[in-house]
């Protein structure tokens, strides 16, 4: 009889159970250090579930290495009716040759509809990165993708080698990405972005490149790629700590102005160097989104002063439809003055219903 549901936290419970009648599995080995010749047994066990759809893997901290993950990835290549997937393999010596085969195996289970992937805190290169974008090769029926890739060594070469996963993506919906701490710089993080232009049907963003080195220009270059995407309703996007000036705000911000479907849109840009011209063009740039219903918006340390919050309180007055507002403005120049001008501001958008601003 199939199984609709099962949990399991021991590996041996697991390989004991009657593995031929999972349909919803969700196994939970994290920190259990099992290793090659654990993760040896556990495939195995996944080989013989061959009426699983839905599979929750929790792997972290296990010293699975590259050799134990081509060994999984190889094994779920087993599971032909497997249509929703999550693994995490954050911390676990993962370099190229496992993110290679990995991608190369996810390829082929062509039933797959949702996808989640943890690598964090690996030592994934530029090769590896081009081998994780196989995975779009042949699953034409994905909606739902999310990669958890921070801490790792993407560089811009791989940043680059992994949007090429977005070539032949035109089914994806809901997309969220973590690259922070990869070192990736303007040219990578805007070849990225570019490619999402081919994801036809991508209306959910969610990307974090904080702590990379992105710069002015990469910021400039980001938003133009993104104002490609015509279809995004709702973005979220994290570029603090990534110098950048107040010309790249500024840009980013007129080139997504230009898409005119976005309803959402949360904005982090903590921690960079916008200042009060920055501000300036980011408020004007916000009062051009036609239907923006919420915003979010993190400006914290950017060396804005008071001018420069006034002028944000301007831009941002005149988003008529907005009815959702957060603003961060922590540890800037702003003083009493401007911090007043800007709620006065604020308080005459027309249909606002909830908002939260933030100085100290």
């Amino acid at each position: 009889m199939i199984q609709q549901n099962s949990e399991y936290y021991n590996l041996e419970d697991f390989l004991n159970s009657n593995l031929s009648c999972h349909k919803i599995l969700y196994i939970d080995l994290s920190g259990n250090k099992i290793g090659v010749e654990g993760i040896k047994d556990l495939c195995l066990g996944i080989q013989s579930c061959i009426n699983l759809s839905n599979l929750t893997l929790f792997l972290q901290q296990n010293n699975t290495g590259d050799e134990g993950t081509s060994q999984l990835a190889s094994a779920l290549t087993n599971c032909p009716f497997l249509s929703t997937l999550v693994i995490s393999l954050g911390s676990n010596q993962i370099g190229d040759e496992g993110s290679k085969d990995l991608g190369l195996s996810l390829s082929k289970c062509s039933n797959l509809q949702n996808l989640t992937l943890f690598l964090q805190y690996n030592n994934i290169q530029a090769q590896g990165a081009q081998g994780l974008a196989q995975i779009l090769a042949n699953s034409k029926n994905l909606q739902f993708l999310k990669f958890q890739l921070q801490y790792n060594n993407f560089g811009d070469d791989g940043a680059f080698n992994f949007g090429s996963i977005f070539i032949d993506s035109s089914k994806i919906q809901t997309l969220s990405l973590d690259l922070k701490h990869n070192s990736i710089g303007a040219s990578g993080a805007s070849g990225l972005i570019s490619a999402l232009s081919n994801c036809k049907n991508l209306s959910n963003l969610i990307i974090s490149l904080m702590y990379n080195n992105i710069g002015t220009q990469g910021a400039s270059g980001l938003g133009l790629a993104l104002s490609n995407c015509t279809n995004l309703q709702n973005l979220t996007i994290s570029l603090g700590y990534n110098k950048i000036g107040p010309q790249g705000a500024i840009d980013f911000g007129n080139s997504l102005a230009k898409s005119s479907k976005l309803t959402t849109l949360m904005l982090h840009f903590q921690h960079n160097k916008i200042k009060d011209e920055g501000a300036l063009g980011l408020g004007f740039s916000l009062s051009r989104f036609a239907n923006l219903k919420m915003l979010v918006l993190n400006l914290s340390e950017n060396n804005i002063g008071s001018q420069g919050i006034s002028d944000l309180g301007q831009g941002l007055k005149q988003c008529n439809n907005l009815q959702i507002l957060a603003l961060y403005l922590q540890q800037n120049y702003n003083k009493i003055k401007g911090e007043q001008n800007l709620i006065k501001k604020v308080q005459k958008i027309k249909r606002l219903v909830r908002k939260q601003i933030n100085t100290f």
